[in-house]
């Protein structure tokens, strides 16, 4: 389950053991099995809005329960700094890492900033983080919050020539001006749509794990989780 790792060294020493010993790890995410998600990586690499130069993610709700007997533990588990690595940060900052490397490669720094807004319910940790990633031709601006009024899972693609957006139900364009149409999603054949059939197709027949839920991509994202948490600290980007 995501994130992959709660520090990057400890990502480094799983990829090194996976490598050394053959075995398959896979980093389940939501988004992963939705058709949505990979209907916008399709169009944004075919050119649909030109060179990706600018992209804006926001995942978040109102924050995690801690009420019930899996509630309790999960809620403990998720708000410790070390166990987890820090609180909404990286509870929703891996998606935004993860959509970054898939969309647009390896930033070249990382600035982030937090609010504690909810200190009584979450002591230990930040509830609202926003990382700003920067290329030499473009800029990631993302956001992962507790403090939501609603739930959300959204990512904008900007193009020089027009925009894509979307979220689990539809994927909107833009063609830069003009009026938003909604875009016919290709569906996920049925051992892609899902994270176990995925994972016992790709382990008996052999094939290597790809798109988001692959070690090697997930090891950058912990990184830039990493360095985030770095810029935190010393009020600079990394």
């Amino acid at each position: 389950e995501k994130p992959f790792a709660s520090t990057y060294g400890d990502a480094i020493k799983m990829q090194a053991l996976a490598r050394d010993h053959k075995v398959k790890v896979m980093t389940n995410y939501q988004m992963a099995w939705w058709p949505t998600n990979h209907e916008i990586k399709r169009q944004a690499a075919a050119g649909k809005v030109g060179d990706v130069w600018r992209l804006r993610g926001v995942v978040g709700h109102g924050g995690p329960g801690s009420s019930g007997a899996r509630s309790k533990y999960f809620f403990s588990w998720l708000t410790d700094p070390i166990q987890n690595g820090a609180g909404a940060l990286v509870d929703f900052g891996c998606y935004n890492a993860i959509w970054s490397l898939w969309l647009k490669g390896a930033p070249d720094t990382v600035y982030a900033t937090v609010n504690h807004l909810q200190r009584d319910r979450f002591p230990k940790v930040e509830d609202n983080s926003v990382m700003v990633l920067t290329y030499p031709d473009g800029v990631g601006i993302f956001e992962g919050s507790w403090d939501l009024p609603r739930s959300f899972q959204d990512l904008e693609v900007f193009g020089r020539e027009g925009s894509l957006y979307m979220n689990r139900n539809g994927v909107e364009y833009r063609d830069g001006r003009k009026p938003a149409e909604e875009l016919a999603v290709t569906q996920l054949s049925p051992e892609t749509d899902d994270p176990i059939r995925y994972m016992i197709d790709h382990v008996v027949n052999d094939k290597p794990l790809d798109h988001i839920v692959a070690i090697d991509i997930n090891v950058q994202a912990v990184q830039i989780l990493e360095a985030a948490k770095q810029s935190i600290r010393e009020s600079r980007a990394v």
